[in-house]
């Protein structure tokens, strides 16, 4: 809706930016400038500050469903809610499965405890139905009904009530014709005796029950839905299965209308301008279920297939897509574009600050890297995915974790295996910042002279720059103040502010704010306040014309 396209412009940029559709090419590159820096708690606020917006004249209900598989971002956004104290009429509602929950040890129920704990929530158990209220549905679901009397007692019996398996037992006897519309009016299509409500035991049970009740065509177009993933196109459907394009769309079309297994998503227009179907399972629970039934070497060529379509399809704009093409090529036994697409995947998710989401991401791009043979080139990916991986796991462990040091040793190791410059700049960076929080600072020490040997070397301005602003930070951890403002100095005529405009993204602090915050306080050791004072003015201005929120803390 425009207004809200406009509320967003004005209150959430970054949102904005990630819903490409909904701007042009120029307004893109306008909000990349404007947001470049910004922070993951940018992202919490802008998204509180529009959800206050769009609330002034109207109340909003936001409804996030199945929780238990939620991820951390959405995660932090509901405790990000839930702790806002300015008025807004938001109501906010989400579902889950607790018994799920506790037996995947999912983060939601730490943080839903906690928000009971403090009274910023409700939790309404959703109990069983009692016969009546069975009734209560049908006369809902099907009104001027004319079902005999038993037909309540029959579905509660069978199904004790619980409305996942009510529900599905329900569409079940719709989905059989054994309920009928007729004369304006829903009845059953046989006597209540010969009724069979045909709900099993599990979930599982009851989905194979109802692919029975498909044709073959629509078993096979399910199949290959669920290899393309819980939403999909059907341009994908066609690519994994190898059937007509016309039968996808008139599959799906059906199954959404009659509502079995997929729901419509409308129309997607994929950046050829082509516009496709786009369906979704109505819950994941059919999807695992239809996956399972696909043989394992046949799914592998599917999943190949989707993925090199994909890959086609979107071409330079493959890395808006980069975490589902990674999947695919993964499940695909392609590991080497798997690998290259988790990597792209990593460095969205960093961007949008979901970091724990880049850790993981680029974890299981390492693992697909060992599934290769050694070579030069698989070294160079496993550099460029290590030094990847630093930046998230130094945000979500810290700078001195042991994690951070193995990931930074092993770094080195292929560096000096592939003789690479290119990446020691940032090896070295994060190496030195391990030691220098560990409180290891000969070891820094050393990793900062071998930043101006090779410096020397190479003849790189860089590399000088972050020796002496290295050299800079251990001096002043150890007290040695006239040292660390001698090289504050020397790294400061080597810096160069155009250049080092996006280092905050990579190495997490920019130097221009940094160098001078650890001079102010060098400064004010030597007793010189006044020096002291107008560095530290120097780093706040910086750090506010760059919008960078690590620099300003």
């Amino acid at each position: 809706h425009p207004e809200v396209i406009d509320i967003l412009r004005m209150h959430a940029p970054m949102w904005l930016l990630q819903m490409s559709s909904l701007v042009s090419a120029s307004e893109r590159q306008a909000l990349s400038r404007e947001v470049a820096g910004a922070s993951r708690e940018r992202m919490l606020r802008e998204i509180g500050n529009a959800l206050e917006a769009l609330t002034e004249s109207l109340p909003l209900v936001l409804i996030l469903e199945d929780l238990q598989w939620s991820d951390y971002s959405t995660l932090d956004l509901i405790s990000f809610l839930s702790k806002q104290r300015q008025s807004a009429h938001l109501m906010v509602i989400g579902t889950d499965r607790t018994a799920e929950l506790i037996a995947s040890k999912h983060p939601l129920r730490a943080i839903k405890q906690e928000l009971l704990a403090k009274q910023q929530c409700e939790e309404l158990a959703l109990e069983y139905l009692s016969e009546t209220e069975v009734a209560e549905y049908l006369a809902i679901r099907f009104p001027t009904n004319r079902f005999p009397s038993g037909l309540a007692s029959l579905i509660h019996k069978r199904t004790e009530g619980n409305p996942l398996f009510m529900v599905h037992a329900v569409n079940h006897l719709l989905n059989s014709e054994l309920i009928v519309e007729s004369d304006e009016s829903w009845k059953l299509g046989v006597d209540i005796e010969a009724v069979e409500v045909g709900v099993p035991d599990s979930i599982k049970q009851l989905i194979e029950n109802q692919l029975d009740h498909l044709d073959a065509e629509q078993q096979r177009i399910l199949h290959a839905a669920s290899v393309a993933g819980t939403e999909f196109s059907t341009l994908a459907i066609a690519a994994g299965s190898g059937e007509d394009r016309a039968v996808i769309e008139r599959g799906c079309s059906e199954l959404a209308r009659r509502h079995q297994f997929l729901k419509d998503y409308g129309i997607q227009v994929l950046p050829n301008g082509e516009a496709v179907g786009r369906y979704g399972f109505i819950h994941a629970i059919y999807q695992n279920m239809l996956y399972e039934r696909v043989p394992a070497s046949r799914r592998m060529q599917m999943h190949r297939r989707i993925a090199e379509l994909g890959e086609a399809v979107y071409g330079e704009q493959s890395r808006e897509i980069a975490a589902k093409l990674a999947l695919h090529f993964e499940r695909g036994r392609d590991y080497k574009r798997a690998a290259k697409y988790l990597e792209q995947a990593a460095e969205n998710s960093i961007r949008r600050f979901a970091y724990r989401e880049a850790v993981s991401l680029a974890r299981r791009g390492l693992e697909s890297l060992s599934k290769l043979p050694d070579s030069a080139e698989r070294a160079e990916q496993e550099l460029s995915l290590h030094l990847t991986l630093g930046v998230p796991l130094i945000a979500t462990e810290g700078y001195a974790a042991s994690d951070v040091g193995s990931v930074y040793v092993r770094a080195r190791e292929l560096c000096q295996q592939l003789g690479s410059l290119t990446d020691v700049s940032e090896v070295l960076w994060g190496l030195r910042t391990y030691h220098t929080l560990r409180a290891e600072f000969a070891t820094a020490h050393e990793i900062a002279e071998e930043f101006l040997r090779a410096a020397g070397r190479f003849g790189d301005r860089e590399l000088t720059m972050r020796g002496h602003w290295a050299l800079e930070t251990i001096f002043l951890h150890q007290g040695k103040f006239t040292l660390a403002l001698e090289h504050y100095d020397q790294a400061l005529a080597f810096y160069d502010p155009t250049r080092h405009r996006d280092d905050a993204f990579t190495y997490a602090q920019n130097p221009g704010v940094a160098m001078r915050c650890f001079a102010a306080w060098a400064l004010w050791f030597v007793g010189l306040p006044d020096q002291a004072l107008a560095r530290i003015q120097e780093a706040v201005v910086l750090a506010r014309e760059s919008s960078d929120p690590h620099g300003l803390a």
